[in-house]
């Protein structure tokens, strides 16, 4: 190993403070994420989604960069993609790397709506690599941080079909750009913060005014939205990702629910983990109980809160003030920041300060690994 790569491989052994990294969508906001992050002047625009310790790029970015997250490192900015191609097992963990190679299988975003989305749907990993040829398909769940009122409108979601709905009735309604006959298909759920969903491929679904939300997902960037962006323009392949509407239409799981059977299926519940000294730990994994796709960890530290684990984890601070240490040193942080924890570090400790606003608590996002 030369002194460069040695001296590189030093620096990574430390909580990798991450910047924010804007992406642009076909929607707007962002407001409540950039006060989440620290701004001082927070407002909406066209870059509503802040992607955290990600090696995935935006699909609506020709250079193909937009949504790769950079770590400062020897004064100068370098992507983190490029430093798991280098340094996959000390990064992603040794386990983590035998599964599923040097690829973190993760992408998890801040999201931040001023307006409602279009409605979509994602492809599962076996659609995405016939259809596609990528690995990825795209499963999410959705854990709400904050919600604000807009127009008079309280927060909600549309997530999966009612009862009754067919392909045919969709396929009609899509094809007509029938907005409201569209809307009337999904069910409507007011959502507050705490609330946590799963959003499985096939389930259509689009996220409502004034939410903003930790999204953790397979590394995909693949949507399928059955409303254009202006009138006359749904046959577009920048609708269809290029498939026609008759393949895209495939793409949807037809299973039509109750409203109780639906919110029992979608809702997910954090459990108790084990009782831990100096603060409390509630684990939620998603996307199957055999091997879930990812997952997340509530850390709720009143004192100090030691953290292991053999392969990486991406850490968002979501309340409070305090400090992450390893190997002697130290770091301050505080509610906004996100960090990523290289498995070689293998341990790190959450202090929290005292202060009379409560807790200082942290959402730990887990790959697949964690779960093996």
């Amino acid at each position: 190993m030369d002194v460069k790569h040695s001296a590189l491989l030093t620096e990574l052994r430390q909580p990798l403070l991450m910047a924010p990294n804007r992406v642009t969508r076909t929607y707007r906001g962002g407001a409540l994420l950039e006060s989440f992050r620290g701004s001082p002047s927070p407002r909406d625009g066209w870059q509503p989604e802040d992607w955290l310790a990600s090696t995935t790029a935006s699909r609506l970015d020709a250079q193909g960069r937009e949504g790769l997250s950079q770590v400062e490192l020897g004064g100068k900015p370098v992507f983190l993609r490029d430093l798991v191609q280098q340094f996959p097992r000390e990064l992603l963990g040794e386990k983590h790397v035998k599964q599923f190679g040097a690829d973190p299988y993760l992408l998890v975003k801040l999201l931040d709506s001023c307006e409602r989305l279009r409605i979509q749907v994602h492809p599962t990993a076996e659609q995405a690599q016939s259809l596609f040829g990528t690995a990825h398909g795209k499963a999410e769940a959705w854990y709400i941080l904050e919600t604000r009122t807009i127009g008079g409108e309280d927060p909600y979601i549309l997530l999966g079909f009612k009862e009754g709905i067919g392909r045919g009735d969709f396929g009609r309604a899509v094809l007509s750009e029938d907005r409201e006959a569209l809307v009337g298909m999904l069910h409507r759920i007011a959502v507050k913060p705490g609330d946590l969903f799963m959003v499985e491929p096939g389930v259509p679904h689009a996220i409502g005014p004034g939410v903003f939300m930790l999204e953790i997902q397979e590394p995909s960037d693949l949507t399928v939205y059955v409303e254009p962006t202006e009138p006359g323009t749904i046959n577009s392949s920048a609708n269809n990702l290029g498939l026609g509407w008759s393949r895209a239409l495939e793409l949807f799981s037809y299973h039509g629910q109750s409203w109780e059977v639906n919110i029992a299926k979608c809702r997910l519940t954090p459990q108790p983990g084990p009782h831990v000294p100096g603060g409390k730990v509630e684990e939620v994994p998603m996307g199957g109980p055999a091997q879930p796709r990812f997952g997340v960890s509530k850390l709720l530290i009143k004192t100090q809160l030691t953290v292991s684990f053999h392969t990486y984890r991406i850490a968002v601070v979501t309340r409070g003030q305090g400090a992450v240490e390893w190997s002697g040193q130290q770091k301050r942080i505080k509610r906004g920041d996100v960090l990523f924890l290289p498995a070689v570090l293998g341990n790190c400790l959450f202090t929290a300060d005292s202060q009379e606003d409560g807790d200082l608590e942290v959402l730990v996002c887990n790959p697949p690994s964690a779960y093996l």
